[in-house]
């Protein structure tokens, strides 16, 4: 068994991460929460099936801790640990497992490879009653029979036979709070049966093409508070019957042409806290629509042509913390509008024609996060920014084939609160890679298609939290390779198209830890380092003894 004092992520222990996550519950971050919680289960798979059972004795958890690779235990925002299986007998084990230990589960995973037979077969038996979330993704619980009906009162059955049990089978969860079943192709039919978990309250059904009825059944759940129905045909009668739900704060709607009519219905949902309407067919008309909801924190209207100049209602909308409206047919002027919304914390306006124009966010300085990748921004722009009020701890700032290039102009924006940072194909050069240096905290780092060599990449190796690193298409050699082998919490580097040679290839055959390995069309033979890295994915995957 591994000792978990000898594990970290990035200088956490385990002791730190399970203070981290408690402090995210309780603040009700569900994304920060899952986030942390599936660094936790990859780094530490022995202590994943053990550290987060308080409620087991010694010897449960050895016995879980002993188990097959294929056992996945993680923390759950629900509360207590939640059970991922992944292989067809995973089930059967599942089953098997004590008392004590089914009855401390708080939420269950089961991926597409165990099946409806398998799933059903644990619900039946009576072996999930104490669990609160369940998520059941592209396990292919399509119904397949008839509706029953009682004279003009809404769905109160649906009559399945078969493994198709399962929509019955879940009835007899009373616990159950949290259900995830996307890309389940359940339809009209089976949104339909859901409607009588009258306990829900966070449902997910993307992809799983319920529209227009399924949505208006779905809309009656009396504690539903999260829905997410993107990607489900939803038109605009679904969202003019989700707008009567009565406990609604959070509905993702993207992917379904809903159109402005339906959208507009929605500004009546005024608990609503998180609305999500990107690729949803619609007009600039729309914004005013919804700029009643007060209380809304998040919005998504990327990929709909709002048209350049016309989101001035946007200003309505003081409480928003996170906005996203990349692609949406933005002009330089609608920067003043947003430079407005002084609680923004996370910002999206990628694939929008602004120029220089983003420098009028400088004064924004609660934003932690900004996206201008494909925004034409180039030196001048960013270096203003740069001398702005920022301190972003994610910047995404990808250029695209023959657009405008910041180059290391956009050093000003590189802040030791840094943690994640994509400036693909901006001309930065060795000396900008040397002023990343100084963000001590960055963890994830996309430099690909930059004109970055060896004396940038011994900069970037004094990166002590680095783990994922791309520096694809640079000019990265032997030298580089070696200096970035000393990165202590690296565990995914992508090298592609760098002149390695095999010196390159041998500096990196001594850097355990590393998880994934990118050195395609670089000279490097493959096959000795496969054997010294055995627990690295190398890429390419070429024949023992051929170079790459």
């Amino acid at each position: 068994m591994v000792d978990r004092q000898d594990i970290a992520i990035s200088g956490l222990r385990p002791e730190g991460a399970a203070r981290r996550l408690e402090a995210l519950r309780a603040a009700g971050d569900r994304r920060g929460f899952s986030r942390l919680a599936d660094r936790v289960a990859r780094a530490w798979p022995p202590l994943a099936l053990y550290w987060w059972l308080p409620e087991l004795s010694r010897g449960e958890r050895a016995a879980l801790a002993g188990a097959e690779p294929d056992l996945r235990l993680r923390p759950s925002f629900e509360g207590g640990p939640a059970l991922h299986i992944c292989t067809p007998a995973g089930a059967e084990r599942f089953q098997g497992l004590s008392r004590a230990t089914r009855s401390a589960l708080a939420a269950l995973s089961f991926s597409a490879a165990v099946g409806r037979r398998a799933v059903v077969a644990c619900l039946l038996a009576g072996q999930l009653e104490g669990v609160r979330a369940l998520r059941l993704e592209a396990n292919n619980l399509r119904p397949r029979e008839a509706l029953v009906w009682r004279g003009d009162e809404a769905l109160i059955h649906l009559r399945v036979r078969g493994d198709d049990r399962f929509f019955e089978a879940l009835t007899e969860l009373p616990a159950l709070e949290v259900l995830k079943l996307r890309s389940n192709r359940l339809g009209s039919a089976g949104a339909i049966a859901l409607a009588g978990l009258r306990g829900l309250r966070h449902l997910d059904l993307r992809g799983n093409r319920v529209g227009s009825r399924g949505a208006a059944a779905l809309a009656t759940l009396p504690a539903l508070q999260s829905l997410d129905l993107s990607f489900n045909e939803v038109r605009a009668e679904g969202a003019r019957a989700l707008a009567g739900a009565p406990a609604l704060e959070r509905l993702d709607l993207s992917g379904n042409p809903v159109g402005t009519e339906g959208a507009a219905a929605l500004g009546a949902l005024v608990p609503l806290r998180d609305l999500g309407l990107a690729d949803a067919d619609l007009g600039p008309e729309v914004v005013a629509a919804l700029s009643g909801l007060a209380g809304l924190r998040r919005l998504n209207l990327s990929r709909n042509p709002l048209g350049g100049g016309l989101i001035g209602a946007l200003g309505a909308l003081a409480g928003l913390a996170q906005l996203e409206l990349s692609r949406a047919g933005l002009c330089p002027r609608d920067l003043d509008v947003i430079a407005g919304l002084t609680g923004l914390i996370s910002l999206d306006l990628s694939g929008n024609p602004l120029g220089d124009a983003p420098a009028a966010l400088a004064g924004l300085g609660g934003l932690r996060s900004l996206s201008l990748s494909r925004c034409g921004l180039g030196p001048r722009g960013a270096a203003a920014l740069g001398a702005g009020a920022l301190r972003l701890s994610a910047l995404r700032l990808d250029a695209g084939a023959g657009e405008p290039q910041a180059g290391d102009a956009a050093a000003g924006l590189f802040t030791e609160a840094l943690e994640i940072a994509s400036l693909v194909g901006q001309g930065l050069s060795d000396r900008g890679a040397a002023a990343l240096g100084r963000c001590t905290g960055l963890r994830r780092l996309y430099l690909g298609h930059n004109p970055v060599g060896d004396a940038g990449a011994a900069a970037l190796a004094a990166l002590p939290a680095l783990e994922v690193l791309h520096l694809d298409h640079c000019r990265v050699g032997p030298r580089g390779a070696a200096a970035l082998a000393g990165l202590p919490a690296l565990t995914h580097l992508s090298l592609d198209d760098n002149p390695l040679g095999p010196r390159g290839g041998e500096a990196l055959a001594g850097r355990g830890g590393l998880i994934r390995l990118h050195l395609r069309r670089t000279g490097v033979d493959v096959a000795p380092l496969r054997e010294a890295l055995p627990t690295c994915e190398v890429l390419p995957r070429a024949a023992p003894g051929s170079g790459a």
